[in-house]
């Protein structure tokens, strides 16, 4: 293999980072647990669980990705849904109490103070064991250089950088997209590898619920066994019955991929062995099966 086609990291540009830091917090959103809610919630929506998730506001994927809600543990029974000003209104005890919860039950859009560099003034009554728990407010007011810092470390926890070049045979909607980061959050694996087989630029803008097989099926996709992906097939992990991920071959050993649905995960060429190390490695049970355009 040439030097130039070497892995290398994909980098988000200054403007992917003022779009990411503009849309960072779509609402403030603090959690609480079955404890009483002994705090002034004047002008703030306090909703149970499920009234929270099954809201079309909130189930909405910038509220998903934003607050981790995967990882939303069952104690946290209650929601608290308030202005930008309301935490910043709290007594320093009830503050740090609403802030501590947090951290507790696993909200999201809690960062390192580590990833600040030297911690803002600003952030100080927002730090709970080492954790800032970012709010609107106090996340509007710290500089953008600050800002672009803390967000490139939140990009590395999210997914990998590493990447391959864009192969030169690679079709031109392939080219257009690959090593780099969609403006949009929810665009995930399955739209990805859809993509791929389609060139639907619609594609690109959506959280796709269904295995992307059943996308391309008019398009002649078929299984093929116990073959070794070629350019244009669509390979599919599955886990225990489920389907998992999806990825579109480019070429032989390139492939473009997407890990998760966060604007954070960049849309990559990576080669098996990356796919190897997140789809298979890590995961027990998983299996792949490639299809084919054309086969039936």
């Amino acid at each position: 293999m040439s030097d130039s086609n070497q892995p290398f990291q994909v980098v988000p540009t200054p403007d992917e980072l003022r779009l990411w830091a503009d849309e960072l917090i779509p609402g403030d959103v603090w959690y609480w647990d079955s404890s009483p809610l002994d705090l002034d919630v004047t002008g703030c929506q306090v909703m149970t669980r499920e009234a929270y998730r099954s809201d079309p506001t909130y189930s909405d994927i910038r509220f998903m990705n934003a607050y981790c809600e995967w990882q939303m543990p069952t104690e946290a029974t209650q929601v608290i849904v308030s202005d930008r000003a309301w935490i910043g209104k709290l007594s320093a005890a009830d503050r740090q109490r609403v802030l501590q919860k947090q951290v507790g039950l696993k909200r999201g859009l809690v960062f390192s103070a580590a990833w600040f560099g030297e911690l803002p003034a600003q952030l100080h009554e927002f730090v709970v064991a080492d954790q800032v728990v970012l709010g609107q407010a106090v996340w509007a007011g710290l500089p953008p250089a600050i800002q672009h810092r803390a967000l490139l470390a939140e990009q590395r926890r999210w997914d990998d950088v590493d990447c391959y070049p864009v192969p030169d045979a690679a079709p031109r909607h392939i080219q257009a997209i690959a090593n780099t980061f969609s403006p949009h959050e929810g665009t995930n694996c399955f739209a990805i590898a859809a993509y791929g087989a389609t060139a639907d630029s619609d594609l690109l803008a959506i959280w796709l619920t269904v295995s992307p097989v059943e996308l391309v099926a008019p398009l002649g996709y078929c299984q093929v066994p116990d073959v070794e992906p070629m350019a244009d097939d669509i390979v599919i992990f599955e886990s225990e019955g489920k389907v998992i991920h999806a990825a579109w071959c480019v070429e032989h050993d390139r492939f473009l991929n997407k890990n998760a649905q966060s604007r954070f995960a960049p849309i990559r060429i990576v080669d098996w062995k990356m796919l190897d190390a997140d789809w298979l490695a890590d995961w027990p049970d998983t299996t792949f099966k490639v299809y084919r355009r054309g086969t039936a």
